[in-house]
């Protein structure tokens, strides 16, 4: 079987299946859990409870029975968990950097942080892909490295270090997370801004949360609790109740009580529909559009039988629903 886009679905029963990009099913539901693709394979839990990875074809090439816990690829590695201690394995489930570390993380700008604890406290530093230790672990936190830079925690004050370990953006901000697209967002005074790379602010902490930039916008959230999109400058978009990131050009925005798409001009193109919608991959978006019929079962789930609940082109055409979506009742 040639090598295709698969997206997860779920049927009635609860179990895990894929479908490709014209909403046909390539791998028939039967796993516990399944993800999305990454780097060519899917992490799976099996109906026994067992761990595992798939490649494109829904072929099972890695068993992780051995393993406690298991991570999606990043950059060519898994974080896996053996015997209560963490380490990584190849694409062919070779553990490639011994489980030796209290915690892991993925891999990002060819490092990946790790955790020391002793006596109740917790260290962080970082390894390089063949698991040696570049950066110590001596940090309070950090977070990922991110073209060429990590945020570190130090005396609660966050900065930046190369990876050599030098501080190259001194210890100032409150919080601070990875670079992307060459600015990072960091918090200043309960405030929300960007810097640069030497360090230097390019949109002023005014915003009450922020998020990464994304092909070349970042979502804000504004003083009156409304969103929207900033440029490079901090130049604001029209607002929205709720924006997601931009991702294939278009981005998820929350008109009212439902959400639709627009592009990067800020117009519309899927009008204001759904109940829940996510970022497009590989063309596809998934989204919920609750009917208007409503039961109430036995099992005190409320189901909606004309309701659909799965993936969407970017006409906003359903290419995959399931046949009908449940929503247990809390309480």
């Amino acid at each position: 079987m040639a090598s295709v886009d698969l997206f997860p679905i779920t049927a009635e029963d609860g179990k895990l299946g894929y479908i490709d990009r014209t909403g046909k099913v390539v791998v028939k539901p039967q796993y516990a859990s399944a993800d999305r693709f990454t780097e060519g394979l899917a992490r799976i839990t099996t109906a026994s409870g067992s761990y595992g990875y798939l490649d494109k074809s829904g072929k099972l090439v890695v068993s992780g029975e051995q393993f406690q816990s298991v991570s999606a690829f990043s950059e060519g590695l898994a974080a896996v968990k053996i015997g209560g201690k963490e380490g990584f394995i190849d694409p062919a489930g070779k553990l490639v950097i011994p489980a030796q570390f209290d915690a892991v993380y993925k891999f990002s700008d060819g490092m990946a942080r790790v955790e020391a604890r002793s006596a109740g406290i917790t260290k962080q530093g970082f390894i390089d892909a063949r698991g040696k230790v570049v950066v110590p672990p001596t940090y309070e936190a950090a977070r990922d490295f991110s073209e060429g830079l990590a945020p570190v925690l130090v005396n609660d004050r966050f900065g930046y270090i190369d990876k050599t370990g030098k501080m190259v953006i001194p210890v100032q901000f409150e919080l601070a997370e990875p670079f992307s697209e060459g600015l990072a967002p960091i918090r200043q005074s309960d405030q929300w801004g960007f810097i640069d790379k030497t360090g230097k602010t390019v949109v002023a902490p005014r915003f009450r949360s922020v998020r990464a930039f994304s092909e070349g916008s970042a979502a804000v959230e504004l003083p009156n609790r409304k969103e929207a999109f900033i440029d490079r400058t901090g130049k604001l978009s029209p607002e929205f109740e709720e924006v997601g990131p931009f991702s294939e050009g278009l981005a998820a925005v929350r008109v009212g009580k439902q959400w639709g798409y627009i592009d990067k001009t800020g117009k519309i193109v899927i009008a204001p529909q759904f109940d829940e919608a996510q970022p497009f991959e590989s063309g596809l978006a998934f989204a919920l559009q609750t009917g208007s019929g409503r039961e109430v079962d036995r099992g005190n789930r409320v189901l909606y039988p004309d309701s659909k609940q799965g993936y969407i082109d970017q006409t906003g055409k359903f290419v995959w629903s399931a046949a009908r979506s449940a929503i247990k009742v809390r309480g």
